[in-house]
């Protein structure tokens, strides 16, 4: 309409919001959307034209299922909310609804593989309950400079679009061009969302009922774009705001800077700056009628973005995310090893948990938001440290050479060292078998685990039909809660498996013999807020000597402690491992959706691959029944003799959906033409 627009559309570019979060590729296309999928819905309630918010809505949940789905939540608020104030009812409802389901089910060539995934996850998702009550933060969060915390572990929400959005947010209320009407409804949905942010379940459901892991309050931008359009609807009409309503502004906004200050929310210099930003613009309305507004809002929002950029900017260059050391030592490893399979594991070295995409290795470590529980289950009873979205390698003889796991880094291990990185060993695994071997059919039974160690035990004894013991627990006394003791018998070093539950977030010690092994920190929670330690120990000891084990529970949190020592017999480990390595598959093609090998004799072929039903084992050509080994990988049985073993990743879901989102399209421009007929 006028060139007073680019205040508020830059308010929403420059936001701190946006600004923090511009590195996040995959959402950002729904920030770009938003709004338009917004002015969509205004044509649906003035027009009856729902070309533009099927098409945003629709390019929305394309670009990101998940953040399309926090939007469309919000487009049901925001199409209530105009509807409400444009005819005082719920008007067109029922055809908005239409289209908005149409639209998403376009999508689902390519999201209905996704969402049957995830209906299929059986995930466990802890619901938050109480509330963010630091509303020192809150208010923070409008000023300039607001405290930058890390966009991923942020506890308040970003809130900063502009010192005058923030003005005319308040003279919007007292505005006699705008109605009372639209005034009582803006306030419930302010209101509303003022709950959404305090309140941790409603937090929990505006996030499609998933409790974020990181990057918290994702909806902001959403909640900005609704502050920064009332407030140019204040600004058109501002000559309906008495000039009493600003003074009383400057008197409202002193107090949330003494608020700030006293809870050292923010500096002073920005405090005093976002003030003296709230006298300059009272001054232009007051005196000088809006000229120059333009320039000072540009100003304002440059210099916090500015600040922003120069506090917060987690990815500089290229140079800082790779670390040319270790992507040349993975190059060597791969340039020395031409193997059609094996996997790698450099998460100790204290990389990112996906690096293993960023430097193009197979890995076991992984950071998904898609992981099924019971894979989740199965990676923490072997000891891996597993999150509600991720998994990270932990080394284990037995389950390195399971999962074909060739080369690790770790700080000590019975395997061949072949580099150094920083303080971390690199080892070469030769006992890493293939992606698929044959192994006794008890593998099919139900895994039972007491303990990491004895865990991948049993998996082993399974495979090969032998129950010896790899893992000798030693006999322990336990003088107390927290006090045991037990007496060395050999020299060989032995091995420590300490579990707990935990009632609140533990801070623990773990003595031996009045020596520190192990702190906080040094220990993991998993999905079920339970927290593990496992790790050898070195034997310094004397045969007879009595070893004490000493645990400090400084927050009283524990329950349910469970502690074991190992020893560990290697030889008997080999023993083992050599009976699979002569049942490997050998392989004759590998793809990341097609593998084809030669198998010889009979029993259980067992696959490193967690099952999917969209695995697809032809045996001599011949499809055969797969299922599930040890809940979780996949498996399938195989008669004597010598076959062709191919898997193939198959699914009918991507034409299931191709089928959908046609129909979608087809009844959706069918709905849009008859409904702009009856005009």
């Amino acid at each position: 309409k006028n060139n007073y627009l680019l205040i508020f559309s830059t308010a929403y570019a420059l936001s701190t919001f946006i600004l923090s979060n511009y590195f996040q590729i995959m959402w950002l296309d729904n920030y770009v959307l938003a709004p338009l999928v917004f002015l969509g819905i205004d044509k649906i309630i003035k027009d009856n034209n729902f070309i533009l918010y099927s098409l945003t809505l629709f390019l929305a949940i394309l670009s990101n299922y998940y953040i399309g789905g926090i939007l469309c939540i919000f487009s049901v608020i925001y199409y209530i909310y105009k509807s409400l104030i444009k005819y005082g009812k719920l008007k067109k409802f029922l055809k908005f609804l239409v289209v908005s389901c149409l639209s998403g089910m376009m999508t689902m060539f390519v999201h209905f593989l996704t969402l049957k995934e995830i209906i299929q996850l059986n995930r466990i998702n802890s619901f938050e309950t109480g509330f963010n009550t630091d509303f020192a933060k809150v208010i923070s969060g409008f000023f300039i400079g607001n405290d930058m915390e890390s966009v991923i572990s942020f506890t308040y929400p970003k809130l900063y679009v502009g010192i005058l959005i923030l003005f005319l947010l308040f003279l919007y209320f007292f505005n006699n061009k705008i109605s009372k009407k639209e005034k009582i409804f803006s306030l419930m949905i302010l209101i509303l969302f003022l709950l959404i942010i305090i309140f941790k379940p409603l937090n929990v459901v505006f996030h499609v009922f998933i409790t974020p892991t990181g990057f918290n309050f994702r909806y902001i931008y959403l909640i900005n774009i609704f502050i920064i359009f009332i407030s140019c609807r204040c600004f058109e009409n501002i000559v309906g705001v008495h000039k009493i309503y600003y003074i009383m502004f400057i008197y409202i906004f002193l107090i949330f800077c003494f608020i700030v200050l006293v809870t050292d929310r923010n500096s002073i210099n920005f405090v005093l700056l976002s003030l003296i930003f709230v006298v300059i613009y009272f001054l232009i309305f007051y005196f000088f009628k809006n000229k120059g507004i333009v320039l000072i809002f540009l100003l304002e929002i440059f210099i916090n973005s500015i600040y922003v950029y120069n506090n917060f900017t987690p990815l500089n260059s290229v140079d800082e995310i790779i670390d040319y050391k270790l992507f040349n030592i993975i190059n060597e490893i791969k340039g020395n090893d031409m193997s059609p399979f094996y996997r790698m594991d450099f998460i100790n070295l204290n990389i990112k948990t996906n690096d293993n995409l960023l430097y193009g290795y197979k890995s076991a470590s992984s950071w998904v938001s898609t992981i099924k529980y019971n894979e989740l289950n199965f990676l923490k009873n072997i000891s891996y440290n597993v999150g509600l979205n991720s998994y990270h390698f932990k080394s284990n003889d037995i389950m390195n050479a399971l999962l074909g796991i060739k080369y690790y880094a770790t700080e000590n291990s019975n395997d061949q060292l072949i580099n150094k990185y920083n303080n971390m060993n690199i080892y070469k695994n030769e006992n890493a078998l293939n992606i698929g071997f044959l192994v006794n059919s008890k593998s099919k039974e139900k895994l039972v685990c007491d303990s990491s160690y004895k865990c991948s035990e049993n998996i082993l004894n399974m495979m090969t039909n032998d129950e010896s013991e790899i893992y000798e627990e030693l006999k322990m006394t336990q003088l107390d809660n927290y006090n045991f003791e037990f007496t060395i018998d050999n020299n060989q070093d032995f091995y420590i498996y300490f579990e707990s539950k935990y009632a609140s977030e533990p801070k623990l010690k773990i003595f031996i013999n009045d020596t520190l092994i192990n702190d906080s920190g040094g220990y993991f929670y998993d999905i079920d807020n339970v927290i593990k330690i496992d790790g050898m120990l070195e034997n310094k000891y004397e045969i007879g000597d009595k070893i004490k084990i000493k645990i400090i529970d400084e927050n009283n949190s524990l329950y349910d402690i469970k502690l074991k020592i190992y020893n560990y017999n290697y030889n008997l480990f080999l023993k083992k491992i050599n009976q699979l390595k002569n049942k490997q598959l050998y392989l004759l093609e590998f793809k990341d959706n097609y593998i084809k090998a030669t198998s010889e004799g009979k029993g259980t072929l067992f696959f490193s691959i967690p099952y999917n039903e969209n695995w697809k084992v032809y045996i001599d050509g011949k499809k055969s029944k797969t299922y599930k080994l040890f809940d979780m990988f996949l498996g399938v049985d195989i008669d004597e003799g010598n076959h062709i073993v191919e898997l193939k990743y198959e699914s009918n879901d991507l034409k299931t959906g191709l089928i959908i989102s046609i129909i979608s399209m087809f009844a959706l421009i069918v709905y849009i033409y008859s409904e702009k007929t009856l005009q």
